[in-house]
């Protein structure tokens, strides 16, 4: 409609726009899907992909990148049937060469026309879910229920008060109801960055909890051996050799710990991981290097403590009361 394109035109002369576009649903929000057909397909495979309305620059507004061919473009006529792939679809279909095949995709009617490009794969629903196969089309006007802008780095206040200031110019009985997109995704993280910010919480709590309860043992044992110390320098022991039999008593425990708890950890965290189709990877040396940390720290707080026990004078060791 006149107004709808008007309000598009004058969404885009203000310089803190950088793009925009109409386009259906959210693209983490592309939830229904419907089977495709094109020449030589198996009489026995149903192809199902999730379908997306889209206007024109809506994928470069987007930023979803294009891998092979073009996207929709105002000067190709045919391009209101033509369809766009993401690359898990593409794959879907079985092309060797999707660009210019010949497919009928029927969520919005049986609509014939070519694949004319192919884009990345982007998360079109919850982010907890394997990104799906997904063809975008021309939509019609009444297809199109969204308004996508990109705007300026450094330029939020000043987009948002002009897209404001142009609905109501522009649509007055229209409703300004906009949301950010980063936002909506990592609105999906809530449950993963509380239980981060919580497990990093109770991590340094712990931490602390067993470094003072490691620092009094040391202490203790200390103050238990003040004489088996003074006697072993006495007879020559020096202060090396006396940090390290106060060591080896606390080392061999801490690596019988690390040795049972490390691989219950990967246990745990494979077994959290699992419900996440896509992660960052967890290697051996990632283990390695944290039972390396602890090990650190434990041999740091017994030769501290350590250190003044070996210091003392053995004639003071040895007094009796």
């Amino acid at each position: 409609p006149p107004q709808t394109e008007a309000l598009l035109h004058e969404i885009k002369q203000h310089p803190s726009v950088v793009s925009a576009a109409y386009g259906g649903a959210s693209p983490m929000e592309v939830n229904g899907y419907a089977e495709v057909k094109w020449a030589g397909k198996p009489g026995d495979k149903d192809v199902y992909l999730y379908g997306a309305s889209a206007g024109f620059d809506m994928i470069e507004t987007l930023q979803l990148k294009l891998v092979a061919g073009r996207t929709f473009s105002r000067s190709v006529l045919s391009d209101s049937n033509n369809f766009v792939l993401t690359r898990k679809a593409a794959e879907l279909l079985g092309f060797d060469n999707p660009i210019g095949q010949r497919i009928t995709y029927t969520m919005f009617g049986e609509r014939e026309g070519e694949v004319i490009g192919v884009i990345e794969d982007f998360h079109n629903d919850d982010i907890h879910l394997p990104m799906a196969p997904v063809i975008f089309t021309i939509g019609k006007a009444n297809e199109l229920g969204n308004l996508f802008v990109r705007y300026r780095a450094g330029t939020i206040e000043e987009a948002t008060a002009h897209l404001k200031n142009t609905f109501q110019k522009v649509l007055p009985d229209a409703p300004f109801n906009y949301s950010f997109l980063d936002q909506d995704y990592e609105a999906q993280l809530y449950r993963e960055k509380f239980v981060g910010r919580l497990s990093k919480a109770l991590t340094v709590v712990a931490i602390l909890i067993a470094t003072l309860g490691l620092l009094g043992l040391a202490m203790y044992q200390g103050e238990r051996r003040t004489r088996e110390i003074g006697i072993r320098k006495v007879m020559g022991a020096t202060r090396l050799q006396v940090l390290v039999l106060l060591l080896h008593e606390f080392i061999k425990p801490v690596l019988v710990s690390l040795a049972l708890a490390l691989p219950l950890a990967y246990y745990v965290k494979d077994r959290f991981l699992a419900s996440y189709p896509y992660q960052v990877p967890v290697t051996l040396l990632n283990f390695l290097v944290v039972g390396g940390v602890l090990a650190l720290l434990v041999a740091t707080v017994v030769l501290w403590q350590g250190y003044f026990a070996a210091a003392r004078n053995p004639v003071d060791s040895l007094k009796t009361e």
